[in-house]
Formats: structure tokens, C-alpha cells, sequence
């Protein structure tokens, strides 16, 4: 099933400690996005689309590894999906506390069976993957329609 992108913009996501569907987006300042049943601070939107599942990153968001880990985790054990797409498409810049964290999610999310792709990602973002020859275990995609098309 393909749903057009403008559709995903809006559209509600979960949240991921309590499930609750949420259409929390940032407000400013940046990272003031709270889970309006558990209070819990969201770096993404997160989105279910058939058998997979769309992170929408938000702005200027910085999570620390470990909550990463946690997302990573409770998508596996939940079975949420182990299709999981990493939408970078409103993100200028990433630290290298997210890369590692995103290193982790992938490797635990294919060692569990499933696949990360990472799309929408700016020339920035593209060249610190590139820098670090993650392009050459990370699978990425232009958009989210063609990282569905993947799995």
C-alpha cells in the first residue's frame, strides 16, 4: 500500500512508552513535544503504515542513546514492526550521540529479523554518512514512499 506523502504529514502516531496515539509536533522552543497521556518528551512522530512503521524525526531534536535503544527495543518486543523507516526529512543536522544511537537501533532491529531505512536525509546529513562509510551498512531511500517500496 502506498499513501501519499502528504497524507503522513499530519495523520496521528503513537507514542512509544504508552501507545497512546498522539499528533504532538514541537512546539517552541524545540524538544517540548510531551505525550498527552504519559508526559513522555517525543523526538518523533510514529506513524504505522501496513506492516512498518514511519519515525517522522522532529525538528532540532537530540535524543540521548540510551532512549533510542529504548524505541528500538520496545518496537521488537511490542512487534510494533520490524519494518522501520527513519524520516529525516525535517532535520538539518544530527550529533554523533544520534548516529551511535541510530547505529544500535539498526543493528538490533536486523539482528531481531527486520530492516531500517533511513530516507529524506539533507546534503549534510548524507555527507556525515558518507564520512563514516555508514552508506555502506545503512540502507537509504529519497523519500518514504521508496523506502516502503523496500521491504
Amino acid at each position: 500500500m502506498t499513501v501519499s506523502s502528504d497524507s503522513r504529514k499530519d495523520g496521528p502516531g503513537r507514542c512509544p512508552v504508552c501507545d497512546h496515539e498522539t499528533s504532538s509536533k514541537p512546539a517552541s522552543p524545540a524538544g517540548d513535544a510531551p505525550c498527552s497521556n504519559c508526559g513522555h518528551l517525543l523526538w518523533f512522530r510514529m506513524q504505522p503504515v501496513d506492516d512498518a512503521v514511519i519515525l517522522n524525526l522532529f525538528v532540532d531534536m537530540d535524543p540521548e542513546r540510551a532512549e533510542i535503544e529504548r524505541v528500538g527495543e520496545w518496537l521488537i518486543n511490542s512487534r510494533a514492526a520490524l519494518h522501520i523507516i527513519v524520516n529525516f526529512h525535517k532535520v538539518e543536522y544530527v550529533s554523533s550521540t544520534f548516529v551511535n544511537g541510530l547505529i544500535v537501533l539498526y543493528k538490533k532491529v536486523q539482528g531481531a529479523g527486520g530492516k531500517v531505512v533511513f530516507c529524506g536525509m539533507n546534503q549534510v546529513i548524507r555527507e556525515i554518512i558518507r564520512i563514516n562509510r555508514l552508506d555502506q551498512i545503512f540502507d537509504l531511500s529519497d523519500d518514504t514512499d521508496e523506502a516502503l517500496e523496500s521491504f
